[in-house]
């Protein structure tokens, strides 16, 4: 597992979105929109979760509703981002 920081903008967001597919609970619009809000003006406060990534496919497994934030927002905003091996079996990365 490796961790690291990331600027990530529109396009790549969208592209991490892109190897989601279907969402398994709605994205709240209203959620949405107050991150990008906060990401736009720069008061963007990362939580304690990363961003979790496949290392091997690229394939994101967690952060759909910042991915969406991001795209609205339209700026580069930076996570921390975990990419390792993503386990359905032991529900997590490693």
């Amino acid at each position: 597992m490796k961790m690291s920081t990331e600027r990530i903008g529109p396009e790549q967001a969208k592209g991490y979105l892109a190897t989601m597919g279907a969402p398994s609970y709605p994205v709240d619009p209203h959620l949405v929109s107050m991150f990008a809000k906060r990401m736009k003006s720069g008061a963007w406060i990362e939580g304690p979760e990363p961003l979790m990534v496949e290392e091997e496919s690229g394939k994101m497994v967690g952060g759909r509703r910042r991915m969406h934030a991001v795209v609205e927002a339209g700026v580069e905003v930076e996570f921390a981002v975990v990419r390792g091996e993503y386990s359905l079996e032991h529900g997590g990365m490693s």
